[in-house]
């Protein structure tokens, strides 16, 4: 299995940086030149829930999730450091990762079938609640035993519709170790924590809705 070489700059700016890093770290390709194209990885939608969620009578429109420049992207970031971000050079996100994210969550909440109606913020006109969110974390970093993980992290607030008056707000954060450095663990170990992290907004989003309305 082909290792996954590391890595590519958003800026010209940092590739003598990162050739540094990359140098110092011992790793024998860094991906820069003209290589093949990255490949493009996408996740999966939740559709196996540990309790059977509750059902309601709303309608819900999903926005797509706030992020961080360094988010905002479909490339697959590494935190090298608390103010470095390097990014992975053969493989990328088929879509940035806000988009994704926004419709892994759509998806999602139609698989339990407990909504009449769930959609984009397209729907807005006429849902009863909205989810807004801020992607604060997705990206790998360095465990404290020195092992990578996959960190996925949403903060995410339920509005009534259409004074967008907030019903609840809950953050959710899940990281996953990391085996190998390869594609298909690192995007297995994404796909977890990103499932997980999908798991308890849409609970959440449900009970709390119901609450609210």
């Amino acid at each position: 299995m082909a290792r996954w070489k590391r890595w590519r700059t958003a800026r010209p700016l940092f590739i003598a940086v990162i050739l540094g890093a990359c140098l110092s770290s011992g790793m024998a390709a860094c991906g820069f030149g003209n290589g093949p194209p990255p490949r493009k990885l996408t996740l999966t939608p939740v559709s196996d829930f540990p309790a059977n969620p509750r059902q309601v009578t709303w309608s819900l429109a999903v926005d797509e999730p706030s992020a961080g420049r360094q988010i905002d992207t479909s490339q697959i970031g590494v935190m090298s450091g608390p103010f470095r971000i390097e990014y992975y050079s053969d493989a990328e996100w088929a879509d940035a990762a806000p988009a994704m994210v926004r419709q892994l969550l759509v998806q999602s909440f139609r698989s339990t079938g407990r909504l009449p109606v769930v959609g984009s913020t397209r729907l807005s006109a006429s849902a009863d609640l909205m989810l807004i969110s801020n992607l604060t974390k997705f990206q790998v970093e360095t465990a404290p035993n020195g092992s990578s993980q996959a960190v996925v992290a949403l903060e995410v607030t339920l509005l009534r519709l259409p004074r967008r008056n907030p019903i609840g707000t809950a953050r959710f954060e899940k990281a996953t170790p990391i085996p190998a450095n390869t594609i298909e663990t690192v995007a297995a170990a994404f796909n977890e924590s990103l499932a997980d992290v999908i798991r308890h907004t849409v609970s959440w989003t449900l009970e709390r809705g119901a609450v609210g309305m």
